[in-house]
């Protein structure tokens, strides 16, 4: 003997698949129109934080590209007014396609007081 389903369990069967369904068709548009465009990475520097080693600075990279920047390696040059630059860098693991993550740089002298600021720039970067 067959047991008989009842509505609920339609009800529950039915929105189920809608919901899968509907994640698929989603997936597969996102796949379909996804572009081709290399990472293109934006550099922006935060304020400078006092900590125990000298000076924080937090750096945001974004990723405007199409495709995921795998990883990102990131370089700070900061030129106080008197005595020898400076150098700090961090790697990022994956910076996905339009989205942004950060990291931070440690320097002896607060980068406010450099006459050229503090000077970023992506070193390096790999694609999937």
């Amino acid at each position: 003997m067959k047991p008989e389903r009842n509505r609920l369990e339609w009800l529950v069967f039915a929105l189920s698949l809608v919901l899968l369904l509907s994640v698929a068709a989603y997936l597969g548009r996102s796949a379909w129109l996804a572009g081709h465009e290399l990472p293109q990475l934006e550099l922006s520097a935060g304020n400078a934080l006092r900590c125990p080693t000298g000076f924080m600075v937090e750096v945001t990279v974004r990723n405007r590209g199409d495709q995921t920047a795998e990883s990102v390696e990131v370089e700070g040059t900061l030129k106080p007014p008197r005595g020898d630059g400076e150098n700090s860098s961090f790697t990022l693991e994956a910076v996905p396609r339009r989205t942004q993550e950060s990291g931070w740089m440690v320097f002896r002298t607060d980068p406010g007081l450099s006459p050229q600021g503090l000077q970023l720039r992506v070193v390096g970067f790999s694609t999937p």
